[in-house]
C-alpha cells in the first residue's frame, strides 16, 4: 500500500463521493482528470484510495445534517400528518435520550425512571422548536 495518495487520485474520490450532486460518470470524471475507467476501477480496489473515498463521503454527509434538523424542525411544527408529527418527535426525543423502547424500559422496571417527558414539556419544545424555526426564516 502506497503511504498517499496523488492529488489527481483525491480529486477523482471527491469526484466520486460528489456523483450524485454532479452527475457525472466515471468516463466523464476519467476524462476531467487525464485518466481512464479502467485505472478509476484499480483505484477503487486499492485500499488507501477506499479509505480516502469513505471519508470523503464522510464530510459530505455531515454537511447534511443541518438540513435534516431543519427539515424535521418543519415537519413537526408544519407537518400535515399528526403520525409524521408524531415520528418527528420521537426522533428528537430518541435522540436527546428522552424516550427509550418499550422492551428497555420493561428491562429497568425495578428502577425509577426518569427523564421523561410530560404534556406541558412537550409542550414547551414545540413552542421552542416553533421560535426557533421562526428565527431560521427570519
Amino acid at each position: 500500500m502506497k503511504a498517499t495518495l496523488s492529488n489527481q487520485q483525491k480529486k477523482v474520490a471527491w469526484e466520486i463521493a460528489n456523483q450524485d450532486i454532479t452527475g457525472k460518470t466515471i468516463a466523464e470524471i476519467a476524462e476531467e482528470h487525464s485518466t481512464t475507467e479502467r485505472t478509476i476501477y484499480r483505484w477503487k480496489n486499492d485500499p488507501d484510495f477506499a479509505l480516502e473515498l469513505e471519508a470523503v463521503t464522510d464530510v459530505g454527509m455531515k454537511s447534511f445534517y443541518a438540513d435534516s434538523m431543519k427539515e424535521l424542525r418543519k415537519l413537526i411544527t408544519k407537518g400535515h400528518s399528526e403520525q409524521a408529527k408524531l415520528g418527528g418527535i420521537k426522533l428528537v426525543m430518541q435522540q436527546q435520550g428522552k424516550l427509550r423502547e418499550v422492551q428497555e424500559i420493561t428491562s429497568n422496571n425495578s428502577h425509577d425512571i426518569k427523564g421523561g417527558l410530560s404534556v406541558e414539556e412537550i409542550r414547551n419544545m414545540r413552542e421552542y422548536l416553533n421560535d426557533t424555526e421562526d428565527e431560521q426564516d427570519n
